[in-house]
């Protein structure tokens, strides 16, 4: 410190100031009004000196020293005319000024500066400057210089954007003509305060260094500028600066691609003349990376010229590049630009009018007009061919929906068709019902002395119902092969005896129309193979119709059975392998069937024209050959068709031999007997209905008939009154009233019915306790396989279609009543348990473990009789009677004494109680009462029980 009028340096250190000064390390100073001097350190803060009492005060405490950072650097002080102070340091610009209450008041840069938002706070200040118009100059670390007019809330940047070469600034200061001059890393910079022109000054203009210290720099009255830097003092007089007011010219140099030069006429080179000599450069799409080279023709100080330039076309401002002289551009659009490109000299003078090149970077060949052209065709033509696609897409969705609509109504009609001959059906079976059977009382009753030519007669008479239940049950077999609910029931079949067999349906026909009825064969007549006999008999059956049809008097049929050693692949078996066949074949000497029809004489409800027709059927349903067809490949076989006009017929039917192609649920196996085993048995049983039943008539069971059909129920009761009580019933609701009435010993029921149909009413006899136990059996049109389970998840017993015979339904009666009282010698087992009937209903199932509850808790009493049970059961005496009667063929006295002598040997077989101690604990009070029934029972008294145990 050198005080005013003196001549000796004070020096003043952290060693010699009391605490006062807390860093040697003094980076700037700066006076107020006041003349206190305000020191800015780089390690203590800011301090103030007051020259008067020459005491140094740290001011530690105050606000502003929190923005400082803990480190507490400052780089540069201002006092501006307010005695504002402006703080600047590596943490951002602080300004710091005292209010009314004498407190430091401190903003940051975007309080100070609030109209801008691009003002940052911690921009890293160097150097701070107040000039003549108040305005606050900001020297910074990289972002160059920043001036500051507060007044009008506003900066301004000067930078290497517009052209002042350095970034990083050390000190600012204003010369007498009112320009800015700014030391930084670069050299010197002078901004013209009135054009915001900049010119930039280096070693080349005469500098010691292009490196200046932190705010070592000041101005003589007259009127010197002095800059200190790293190798000493560099002083000057702005006015005495003469500027080079020459505008220097610009010209391109070099082209290069891919960094080589090129040279007019090289190979694909884009340039036939020197490159300041062309007008306009072209470029192809493979000549993406270019690099322009250019100079400026000024030789003072060449160095310093500086060169500014942009791409027209990609760039919008210019790029100031110093004295670099070239320009590289990479992977460009296709299309036009325009390179300009200006230079300044030694002193900053611009060219006004930039060097211009026109550029064109062509695409390649397929990004061209050309090749756009073809796209956009390709597209439309892509669109149309689309369109057009999808338009016919459309038609042929809406021809196929038409095609759909069409296919569904002839399905509704067929199905309307087939529905209306099933319910047709339905009527006929009650009528032919009364039709078969009185027939066929005639020809085995022997009251009727018929001769052998009325007999033969009646057998005709026979068959022709016989044969409508055939064409009905074709019809069922059409609408269970529509439901897809046809399958076979396959067994080991003779071919040749099954044939015969139905040739001899036709010999009557063939011999009123004098046709030969023939049949071949291989000398092997032992030809068995595996099929479902119903099935084949209706297709075998069929094609002969058609035949006899088709085949005018004295004509031929002949049928063929051939067992092939050759072999034949069957498409539907999935199986290329070849396999032993199977033929059968009908030809006939008929009228023959058009070529044109061949192909849809298997389609349903086809019928032909003309001759064809025959084999149809003149009013058929055309559904027969379908059902032909389709029952043959139910058994993987195929149907051939051979046929000329005029000449006659051949259908030839092929089997795969054996049955290993067959699932095991398409395969009849053997069981015991059943009540589905009747028809099989009653057919060989050549026993009247009379001889069926040997009972007396106290000893009649009732049966209950429940038909609507006036005719049919007076039928059958006639034919069963002779041996069984008969009670009739013309509904359901009557049926019902009569069965809870007088709880008969069976029940034969029709299905269809008014006010109550035979599905309700057998649905409601099973689950009442008093009736659960009758056996019933349905007597139904309805032949459907889904009828018959309907009419068994209901509790019929059985289930026989109309029409059906009055031996096979006897036989059934007889069955049912027989196997209700079949109760078994073990039905009583060593738990006490009761076994009955698998037929044997839930319900009475329960009952029966019920009484046998009842009983054994019971068993020690001697009064335990049917009164108490009934009681117990919430039965009457007589109800409780025929309710076990029926389910067990014992008594109800019967039961408990079986249960009791069956307790009672289980005790002795014990050998843990005397024989009189046993029939009392069953109840027994006598002791020869006991042992005469237990001798009656087991067929040995007790004693001798009792000693072989």
């Amino acid at each position: 410190f050198l005080p005013k009028n003196g001549n000796k340096i004070i020096n003043y250190t952290i060693n010699n100031t009391n605490g006062g000064l807390t860093s040697n390390s003094i980076t700037n100073f700066a006076q107020d009004t006041n003349g206190k001097i305000w020191i800015a350190t780089f390690f203590g803060g800011l301090h103030s000196f007051d020259p008067g009492t020459r005491l140094f005060n740290n001011h530690a405490d105050a606000s502003f020293n929190t923005s400082l950072g803990k480190e507490g650097h400052i780089r540069s002080i201002l006092i501006d005319d307010n005695d504002h102070i402006w703080i600047g340091g590596p943490y951002g610009l602080l300004k710091a000024y005292k209010n009314n209450e004498e407190k430091f008041v401190t903003q940051v840069f975007s309080e100070i500066i609030t109209g801008d938002s691009s003002v940052e706070n911690n921009i890293n200040s160097r150097a701070l400057f107040q000039d003549s118009q108040k305005n606050i100059w900001l020297g910074t670390y990289e972002k160059g210089v920043c001036k500051i007019n507060s007044k009008q809330n506003t900066i301004e940047w000067f930078n290497t954007k517009n052209g002042l070469e350095l970034e990083n600034v050390s000190s600012i200061i204003e010369d007498n003509n009112g320009n800015i001059w700014i030391g930084g890393d670069s050299g010197l910079s002078m901004i013209d305060t009135n054009t915001n022109e900049i010119f930039n000054y280096n070693k080349e203009d005469g500098l010691l260094a292009n490196n200046f210290n932190y705010n070592a720099v000041t101005k003589d009255n007259d009127g010197l500028l002095y800059f200190g830097n790293y190798e000493g003092i560099d002083y000057f007089n702005p006015t005495n600066i003469l500027k080079n007011g020459h505008e220097p010219r610009v010209y391109f140099t070099d082209l290069k691609l891919f960094n080589t030069s090129v040279k007019p006429n090289d190979t694909d080179s884009p340039i036939q003349k020197n490159i300041d000599q062309v007008e306009h450069l072209t470029l192809n799409a493979k000549q993406y990376v270019f690099t322009l080279e250019f100079a400026a023709i000024n030789f003072t100080r060449a160095n310093n010229n500086n060169y500014a330039y942009y791409l027209e076309g990609l760039e919008d401002n210019w790029n100031y590049v110093g004295n670099n002289r070239t320009a590289t551009y990479t992977n460009l659009y296709p299309g036009d630009y325009v390179f300009h490109v200006k230079a300044s000299n030694n002193d900053g003078v611009w060219t006004e009018s930039p060097l211009q090149l026109p550029i064109t970077i062509l695409a390649p060949w397929w990004a061209t007009k050309w090749a756009v052209g073809a796209y956009v065709l390709f597209i439309i033509g892509l669109v149309y061919i689309i369109n057009w696609y999808l338009n016919k897409r459309r038609e042929e969705r809406r021809i196929i929906q038409l095609e759909r609509s069409q296919r569904q109504q002839e399905e509704l009609l067929n199905e309307k068709k087939i529905q209306f001959f099933t319910n047709i059906s339905h009527e006929f079976r009650t009528p032919l019902t009364l039709i078969m059977n009185p027939i066929m009382d005639i020809m085995e009753t022997n009251n009727y002395k018929l001769n052998k030519g009325l007999k033969e007669k009646h057998r005709i008479i026979y068959r022709r119902p016989q044969r409508l239940k055939n064409l009905i049950d074709e019809l069922m077999d059409f609408r269970k092969l529509h439901l897809h609910k046809m399958t076979l029931n396959s067994s080991k079949i003779n071919a040749y005896k099954f044939i015969k067999e139905i040739t001899k349906h036709f010999e009557e026909e063939a011999f009123e129309k004098n046709i030969l009825l023939s049949t071949e064969t291989d000398d092997n007549i032992e030809m068995d193979f595996w099929g479902d006999p119903g099935l084949l008999e209706k297709v075998i059956f069929n094609l002969l119709s058609n035949s006899f049809k088709a085949t005018p008097e004295n004509g031929v049929i002949t049928l063929g059975i051939y067992a092939h050693m050759h072999k034949v692949v069957f498409p539907l078996l999935n199986d290329s392998t070849p396999r032993n066949t199977l033929e059968i074949s009908i030809e006939d000497t008929g009228s023959g069937i058009n070529k044109e029809d061949i192909e849809h004489i298997f389609k349903r409800f086809y019928q032909a024209s003309d001759k064809t027709q025959q084999y149809f059927g003149s009013s058929g349903t055309g559904i027969g050959l379908e059902l032909v067809q389709s029952f043959v490949q139910l058994h993987k076989g195929m149907v051939e068709v051979e046929s000329e006009v005029g000449q006659g017929t051949k259908f030839t039917l092929l089997f795969p031999l054996g049955k290993d192609h067959l699932d095991s649920s398409e395969l009849s196996i053997p069981t015991g007997k059943a009540i589905k085993d009747i028809e099989e048995e009653y057919a060989m049983e050549d026993v009247s209905s009379n001889a069926l039943f040997d009972l007396e008539t106290e000893n009649k069971k009732t049966i209950l008939i429940v038909e609507d059909n006036t005719e049919l129920r007076i039928y059958l009761k006639n034919k069963l009154r002779a041996d069984y009580t008969v009670v009739e019933a013309e509904n359901g609701k009557i049926g019902l009233q009569i069965a809870l009435k007088g709880i008969p010993d069976i029940i034969i029921t029709d299905v269809i019915m008014p006010e109550m149909d035979g599905f309700e009413f057998c649905k409601q006899i099973k689950e009442d306790l008093k009736t659960s136990h009758i056996p019933v059996i349905m007597l139904t049109a309805k032949a459907m396989s889904s009828d018959k389970i309907k009419g068994i998840d209901s509790g019929a017993d059985a289930y026989l279609n109309k029409p059906f015979e009055m031996k096979l339904l006897k036989s059934y009666i007889n069955r049912l009543i027989e196997s209700r009282q079949q109760f078994l010698e073990n039905n009583i087992n060593d738990k006490n348990k009761i076994t009955l009937l698998d037929n044997t209903s839930n319900l009475d199932k329960t009952f029966m473990q019920k009484v046998l509850d009842y009983v054994n808790e019971n068993l020690g009493e001697p009064d335990l009789n049917v009164e108490h049970l009934a009681d117990d059961m919430s039965l009457s005496r007589s109800q409780l009677y025929r309710k076990i009667k029926a389910i067990t063929g014992m008594t109800a006295n019967e039961l408990i004494r079986k249960i009791r002598l069956k307790k009672a040997k289980q005790m002795i077989e014990s050998g843990s109680d005397s024989i009189s101690e046993v029939g009392f604990k069953v109840g027994f009070s006598s002791a020869s009462y006991f042992s005469k029934c237990f001798k009656n029972e087991f067929g040995i008294l007790p004693t001798e029980l009792k000693s072989t145990t």
